[in-house]
């Protein structure tokens, strides 16, 4: 029994009417549910980050550091201006947005900056307190809106050294800690849609290709090559479709807080 070309190019169709653009409508459901879990997580969390930073920015204009060669009080300035340049990245008064820094870089402001604000002010203040001078008064209204933004419990806060390093140390080990691998979670996924989709297109195409031979040279392709090819289009078509239910497996697992 032989499968003429017209049969072949209509199970093609049908991989791509009924195969290709439903995968397509699939992921594009995946993607969107993946997205609003993360979003739904990292925008409060970038609100925090927003009023920290905004926070930061103000205690930097109340910290003096004398000259001086100490390594922790030069850490600890320099930690300081690092997070308070993050201010550059609120845009028109808002929240920093939640594209404006990468897995990476939201670790190292967190885990590094933010997290050795307190080490520095609390577990080493006894070596450098006699180079560094905080001045708390005229502190801005501001400033004590930003951290009531942080949590409510610093909204009647009296804002002092102490408070700093505890509001630095619960920002890293509360807010920050239980979300950490969200965005790298995202990011990996951001790279398999992205890769499924290159997979996607490639396929698409070659099934494309494949109906566009054998309309036209359909009657002079012998039987064996119109199997091969219908065979191979089929098999492309299984794997894609085996990496689309590894990638809803993957979907249903990642970023759960």
């Amino acid at each position: 029994m032989t499968i003429s070309p017209e049969i072949i190019l209509t199970v093609l169709s049908a991989l791509l009417t009924g195969g290709f653009l439903i995968l397509a409508i699939e992921i594009f459901h995946l993607s969107a549910s993946v997205s609003d879990r993360y979003y739904s997580v990292m925008k409060p969390f970038y609100h925090k980050l927003t009023n920290y930073v905004g926070f930061m920015s103000f205690m930097q204009l109340h910290f003096s550091f004398q000259k001086t060669d100490n390594e922790y009080a030069l850490s600890l300035k320099r930690i300081i201006n690092d997070i308070a340049a993050l201010s550059e990245k609120i845009v028109l008064g808002i929240n920093i947005p939640t594209t404006a820094l990468s897995p990476k870089e939201l670790d190292d402001i967190c885990e590094y900056s933010i997290g050795n604000v307190w080490y520095y002010l609390s577990e080493k203040w006894n070596y450098i307190k006699d180079v560094v001078i905080f001045d708390d008064r005229y502190i801005d209204d501001i400033a004590k809106e930003c951290l009531g933004e942080i949590s409510d419990k610093y909204k009647e806060s009296e804002i002092n050294l102490e408070l700093i390093a505890n509001v630095s140390d619960d920002f890293d080990r509360n807010i920050y800690q239980p979300i950490q691998e969200v965005p790298f979670q995202f990011e990996k996924w951001v790279k398999i849609e992205k890769e499924f989709r290159s997979l996607s297109s490639s396929s698409v195409f070659f099934i494309l290709f494949s109906i566009l031979i054998i309309a036209l040279l359909g009657q002079s392709i012998s039987y064996i090559l119109l199997s091969a090819i219908l065979i191979t289009n089929v098999l492309i078509f299984v794997f894609v479709f085996s990496v689309y239910i590894d990638m809803d497996k993957k979907s249903k697992i990642i970023i759960r807080i």
